[in-house]
């Protein structure tokens, strides 16, 4: 009879000990894949503006600062004039192939704006360009970034907007 109480003790020890085990187990990958999945973001002292034919275009690279590719990488960018507006009209993701190595760069850029909008910037008015980087990780997961800055007068200059700078893990 002890010996029966004894071992069904032992079992509830052992079904415990199990169940805190499996947890940490959980834990241990899921904290795996967070600092080995990959990380993209805008190489915010890499943006910058280039004059075309057309017009100047806004230019945004980005690079995947994590441990692993990222897989199926696309991106959107947009201006607005106004400040609430931002992130109106932002698609939805769309599809891609494109793969993005460890410290590999992409880049994204706006549509060519004529001269009288650049003229109004450098007059003071303000154009807020913004935009979002989607990709998956090697473990199945689905992520996106966002960024939104504006140019300074000099167009060469460019400071955050308080809005859409933010990741899946951190949105803002």
């Amino acid at each position: 009879m002890l010996a029966a109480i004894l071992a069904g003790v032992t079992a509830y020890v052992f079904w415990c000990q199990l169940g805190t085990m499996e947890q940490a187990n959980r834990d241990s990958r899921e904290a795996s894949k967070l600092e080995n999945r990959a990380w993209i973001a805008p190489i915010t002292s890499k943006i910058h503006t280039e004059m075309g034919q057309s017009g100047i275009i806004f230019n945004v690279p980005f690079t995947n600062s994590g441990k692993t590719p990222a897989l199926h990488v696309s991106a959107w960018i947009g201006a607005v004039g106004d400040f609430k507006d931002i992130g109106f009209g932002e698609p939805s993701r769309g599809h891609a192939d494109e793969l993005l190595g460890l410290d590999q760069v992409g880049n994204t850029s706006t549509v060519p704006f004529p001269s009288d909008v650049i003229q109004k910037i450098q007059s003071g008015a303000t154009l807020y360009v913004f935009g979002t980087i989607w990709y998956d990780d090697i473990f199945g997961g689905k992520h996106w970034t966002q960024f939104c800055f504006y140019p300074g007068r000099d167009m060469k200059s460019f400071g955050p907007c308080g809005k859409h700078n933010g990741t899946d893990d951190n949105p803002k």
